[in-house]
């Protein structure tokens, strides 16, 4: 049992106890166990108001354990902040979550990511923009799409992403067992089959409260390099996440609309102040990402490739696509091959120009 998971989630279950302040502590101490051995004299010495929270550590420790044995028999997985595979953009908050939960492939974050936000009241003109873009396999090749998982625009992303096959990583408010909407509870299921991914810092006590969603807001704006507004009004969920995604000097984009369009108003008036560019379709975003697009005759070409291969061939093709830059041992154990065949076959597919090799044994498809 990693010994740093049960400290960290001791520490996040203290009713009140917000990230904010735990970061801070474990900047002053270093890690969460060295928090959860503070004599309580201590403890309640510093300055960060924490003599209001009555708790007894050994008590919180035992919470964390039935914690993680929640996890373990609902499939979940932990992360907490000190790992090499916790997200590195997420660190760079200053009240980063010290432990997430998450099911599906957590590397599905290593490649460009693009969060997708909007209205829950979309309409057909937000549905058109994402089904237009999302079916581009040149726009879309590489990209990681990021949302929250709420009805509409949100739940259109996801299903858009599944609908041609776009890695997609959903953020909920709640804990990964009680799945917020119900409505999307066989999306989440699929999100996963296809090699995308689940997460939220909600532990299972976590009850329904809006304070729950700003937070899951600072999340994807802090995953992504760059954040959409579909659509949206003038007030709600999507304009807090592009305004927090513009603090945290990320590039946020806004699909224009009429402006006699109730849900183009939210996004006319983020590019008005500024705060956003105006995009009126992927092409927009990658220009102003300087992310490179992928010719269609380089991809028909690869695709030809791709389908000739033999089938031990494209499967390694195909889990390196879902897995960006895995390493070559973690390649191996997921598909059961020994490290001596996997070097042939791979070498046999940076020759076609198929993967490419990364410094650390690491591996991704070229683009």
């Amino acid at each position: 049992m990693n010994q740093e998971n049960i400290y960290s989630i001791a520490l996040s279950l203290i009713p009140g106890l917000g990230p904010k302040t735990l970061t801070k502590l474990i900047e002053k101490y270093g890690n969460a166990e060295n928090i959860c051995r503070l004599s309580m004299e201590d403890f309640y010495k510093e300055p960060l108001n924490t003599r209001k929270f009555k708790i007894n550590f050994l008590e919180q420790i035992e919470l964390a354990k039935k914690e993680i044995d929640f996890c373990d028999k609902y499939n979940i997985n932990i992360v907490n902040y000190l790992e090499p595979h916790y997200p590195k953009y997420l660190k760079e908050i200053d009240d980063f979550p010290i432990v997430l939960y998450y099911k599906g492939n957590l590397e599905v974050l290593n490649g460009k990511n693009l969060a997708i936000v909007g209205t829950r009241n979309a309409t057909t003109y937000g549905k058109t923009f994402l089904e237009q873009n999302l079916s581009d396999r040149d726009l879309v090749r590489g990209l990681n799409i990021i949302s929250g998982f709420a009805l509409g625009i949100d739940s259109i992303a996801h299903q858009m992403c599944l609908k041609y096959q776009v890695p997609t990583t959903a953020v909920l408010p709640l804990s990964l067992k009680e799945l917020y909407p119900k409505e999307n509870t066989y999306m989440a299921q699929k999100i996963i089959d296809q090699g995308g991914l689940l997460l939220t810092e909600s532990n299972s006590g976590e009850q329904y409260n809006k304070g729950l969603f700003p937070r899951r807001n600072r999340i994807i704006a802090s995953l992504s390099d760059a954040l959409l507004v579909v659509e949206s009004d003038l007030k709600g969920g999507s304009m807090i996440s592009a305004k927090i995604a513009f603090d945290y000097n990320k590039s946020v984009f806004a699909l224009s609309g009429k402006s006699t369009d109730r849900y183009s108003r939210g996004c006319n008036e983020l590019i008005k102040q500024n705060m956003a560019s105006l995009v009126n379709s992927f092409e927009d975003v990658y220009r102003e990402m300087n992310w490179r697009k992928t010719d269609k005759s380089t991809i028909m070409a690869q695709q030809d490739l791709i389908d000739k291969l033999p089938i031990e061939k494209k499967n390694i093709f195909q889990t390196i696509e879902k897995n960006p830059e895995i390493s070559l041992e973690l390649l191996g154990d997921k598909l059961k091959i020994e490290l001596t065949e996997l070097h042939g076959h791979l070498l046999d597919l940076e020759l076609d120009n198929l993967v490419k090799k990364l410094p650390g044994n690491q591996y991704q498809v070229c683009l």
